[in-house]
């Protein structure tokens, strides 16, 4: 993930086509990691996750919950105004 918002930090807006891949194949692969885990390896991803603060495991439930949507969404044509892809909300 660091990867890909390093090169996203460098594209241009007339790059929009890259960039939603990029950001499309990384939503696409944390959504489905997390997926697997809890399906395959409930144990130890409840384990993980036990460990947490309360504060800590709400931000990761609303953070993955908040990637399965864009997952789920992803399209459209924005406007970021300043010219770079990291710019979009």
């Amino acid at each position: 993930m660091s990867d890909i918002r390093q090169r996203l930090a460098r594209m241009a807006l007339s790059e929009r086509a890259r960039a939603f891949a990029a950001i499309g194949e990384v939503v696409w692969w944390v959504t489905i990691v997390d997926a697997t885990l809890v399906r395959h390896h409930l144990e130890a991803y409840d384990g993980v996750m036990s460990g947490q603060t309360d504060a800590d495991r709400q931000l990761t439930e609303e953070t993955l919950a908040g990637l399965r949507f864009m997952r789920n969404r992803i399209g459209g044509d924005p406007d970021p105004g300043d010219g770079h892809v990291t710019s979009w909300t």
